[in-house]
């Protein structure tokens, strides 16, 4: 549990160790330049300090929502939500109680003494075959079935408070079981969950600069150093918070790679296409050996064609003094032993 006792950069605490009564028994304190780590041992106190030159508090705090006037966020589990959730366990409760009458036919005698009945009621209620005879005046009794309560309500009311609960959260009610008279197509599901992702990727954002701010401090501390370091180039990476089908990919991508060739190669457009950064790093070593194979094709090649011509009596005379001309059949300036050194460059 963190509970801040000050400014964002002040002095932060964080309870660490409760014991079984939940009696505090160790915590943290977090300030400018020096945390204490204390504990409780023996029925007293000890505090180990430690220090550091961060010079502001080790603490990122990552919340939800936050507000000029709360610094420190709020709740999604806000105390609407946990009195529907209350809601929801009682109506539980009821249907549960309500089921086990329900499977029992509720039955009347009128006009049948109490004796009739043997003592083992269930079993009368179970029979296939059951027989009540007349009374002492010769009546037959009258027979009469009450109708059970049904179960229909509950069962409205459970739906009712899913749908309060997808209005507080913004998860659509689909996610929380309820099911409506026709299927919900992709576009429309898209759509009920169009505000939930605004959300996410707001929160993504916020959640990615106090990322950064913890890979500095992290930096910092095994460094052992005051200033913060140069984290140009870094930056989160999270994944898509809307779900967008394969085929809406391709066309996008289609179209504007079709206008904007270097965007299309670029990772901005992989990433877009739907490519993961595994997949990306896959693909750019894939090109990287295709490339290098036809640099080494196109040496060959070259080779080739100068020995050809060599053999044609179509190559020129070397014109260094001293120089021992190549044998006929060789290349007029690349040596055998020159060939597999070219290649080997290319395919770095």
């Amino acid at each position: 549990m963190h509970v801040p006792f000050g400014s964002v950069h002040g002095r932060e605490l964080t309870v660490t160790v409760n014991d079984k009564y939940g009696n505090l028994t160790a915590f943290n304190i977090w300030m400018p330049g020096r945390n204490y780590a204390c504990r409780k041992s023996g029925g007293r106190w000890e505090a180990e300090r430690q220090d550091n030159r961060l010079g502001r508090t080790a603490v990122v705090p990552i919340v939800y929502d936050r507000q000029m006037d709360r610094p420190f966020g709020r709740s999604r589990i806000n105390r609407a939500l946990m009195n529907l959730t209350d809601m929801a366990m009682r109506t539980m409760v009821r249907m549960e109680a309500s089921a086990e009458f329900y499977s029992v036919p509720k039955i009347w005698f009128l006009g049948l003494n109490r004796e009739s009945f043997s003592a083992d009621t269930w079993t009368a209620l179970v029979s296939n075959i059951n027989a009540v005879s007349r009374d002492a005046n010769g009546d037959i009794p009258t027979l009469q079935q009450v109708s059970q309560a049904s179960m229909q309500p509950h069962g409205d009311m459970l739906e009712t408070i899913a749908m309060l609960a997808a209005a507080e959260t913004d998860i659509p009610a689909e996610q929380l079981g309820i099911r409506l008279s026709n299927p919900t197509s992709a576009e429309a599901l898209a759509a009920s969950e169009n505000q939930l992702t605004r959300t996410a990727n707001r929160q993504n954002r916020a959640f990615g600069r106090q990322l950064m701010n913890a890979l500095g401090m992290a930096v910092q501390l095994r460094d052992n150093t005051a200033e913060p370091p140069d984290l140009t180039g870094i930056r989160p990476l999270w994944a898509p918070t809307r779900e967008v089908s394969d085929a809406a990919r391709a066309d996008y991508y289609a179209k504007v790679a079709g206008v904007n060739s270097a965007w299309g190669d670029s990772d901005v457009g992989l990433a877009k296409l739907g490519l993961t950064a595994e997949e990306l790093a896959s693909f750019r070593a894939y090109q990287q050996r295709v490339r290098a194979q036809e640099h080494i094709d196109q040496i060959r090649e070259q080779v080739a064609a100068n020995r050809q011509g060599g053999s044609d009596g179509q190559s020129e005379p070397s014109s260094d003094i001293g120089r021992q001309a190549p044998a006929a059949g060789s290349d007029a300036g690349t040596t055998d032993q020159e060939v597999p050194e070219r290649a080997r460059d290319a395919g770095r």
